[in-house]
């Protein structure tokens, strides 16, 4: 084990927007065993503007950030660009265990943590059910249909978990971090129901923003309204763009999705049912592989043996264009390029496609 913390880097002048001598002071104290090396750089990120606060230089497995909290925030450590934890920052000693990547000892860092212990509780549940269903001998239509029912089902409960714990919280940051977990999806009209009541730094945050933004992209690109096309430069050096597939005369699935996504990886068996029976009978699929690296999208594309066209490197390009926020996202494109349905996906996605096919 190494020796001992070498020094808390303080911030530079000024880094700490609004600091004032009245504010109350904070002490982060952070462990961990295989986190970082000795010399590296950990700097704690203001998580919604990245601002940098403040900055260790490793010399152990403990590290200690030490300030003034001029207001409350969510916050992150990061280690030469990857993210450590997230957490909030208020006044007081938070103790951080990034192998765990739990923070407790204040007041909104212990409400985090229950509702983590909640949530974690829930996925262990799903993950055990999931173990069983395997285990059940039905066949693999009737396990994929109740795997999505059960998937459905502990997604809406974590929904509501966070929902709660927002709506509880309007007034501080640890109601914006279950704020920001409990708004993807959520429509124009029901983001402005949601955000009712809140303070006005909270509706300013940036990334209550996106979602604001995300939520008028999604009033502009909803079933009905014509595609809205982008052009992207793949990997191979190419200029892509979706109206070389959208608007032709066949209907165009589009699947959103990264390498890295596991419900985009369990969605793809189901692609392949669909691209078998109407592959050139009216319909293709497009998949635009988004936030991911093109090395990583080409080896998913061996992996899954992806028999579709996939346009790769499209980053964000797409997704803020469409307000996706997360993925998969599946959008299906009419023959004449308006958009007929989206955000379908698993059985739901199976029956909207058979039900336009047929009407062809």
């Amino acid at each position: 084990m190494k020796k001992s913390i070498l020094c808390t880097a303080l911030a530079a002048a000024g880094v700490i927007a609004g600091c004032s001598g009245n504010g109350s002071g904070y002490k982060i104290i952070a462990t961990s065993q295989d986190a970082f090396a000795q010399g590296d750089t950990i700097l704690l990120i203001d998580y919604d503007t990245d601002e940098r606060i403040d900055s260790v230089v490793v010399a152990d497995s403990t590290l200690v950030f030490e300030g003034n909290a001029d207001k409350e925030r969510i916050v992150t450590l990061t280690n030469h660009g990857k993210r450590l934890a997230v957490f909030l920052l208020e006044p007081g000693e938070t103790t951080v265990d990034l192998k765990l990547r739990t923070a407790k000892g204040t007041p909104l860092n212990d409400k985090n943590q229950a509702l983590n212990i909640a949530g974690d509780s829930i996925i262990k549940g799903y993950y055990a059910s999931v173990e069983n269903l395997k285990k059940s001998g039905k066949t693999e239509e009737e396990m994929q249909n109740e795997l999505d029912s059960l998937t459905y089902a502990t997604d809406s409960v974590l929904t509501a978990l966070n929902k709660k714990a927002f709506e509880e919280n309007k007034d501080n940051a640890f109601g914006l971090l279950a704020f920001l977990d409990y708004a993807y999806g959520l429509d124009k009209a029901q983001l402005e129901s949601a955000l009712n009541g809140t303070p006005e730094w909270f509706r300013n945050s940036v990334r209550v923003k996106r979602f604001i933004d995300a939520a008028d992209k999604l009033d502009k690109t909803a079933p009905g309204k014509m595609f809205t096309d982008f052009t992207v430069a793949t990997s191979d050096g190419k200029e892509v763009k979706l109206s070389d597939y959208v608007g032709k005369g066949d209907y165009v699935l589009v699947d959103f999705w990264a390498s890295w996504c596991g419900p985009c990886m369990r969605e793809m068996p189901g692609l392949k049912e669909i691209y078998n029976k109407y592959n050139g009978k009216g319909l293709q699929i497009v998949g635009v592989a988004v936030w991911d690296n093109p090395d990583d999208t080409r080896n998913a594309v061996v992996t899954q043996q992806l028999p579709w066209t996939i346009i790769d490197n499209a980053q964000r390009i797409p997704t803020d264009l469409y307000g996706i926020m997360g993925i998969p996202h599946i959008i299906m494109f009419a023959p004449d390029g308006t958009i007929a349905f989206r955000g379908l996906t698993g059985e739901e996605l199976h029956k909207a496609v058979v039900e336009l096919m047929e009407k062809q």
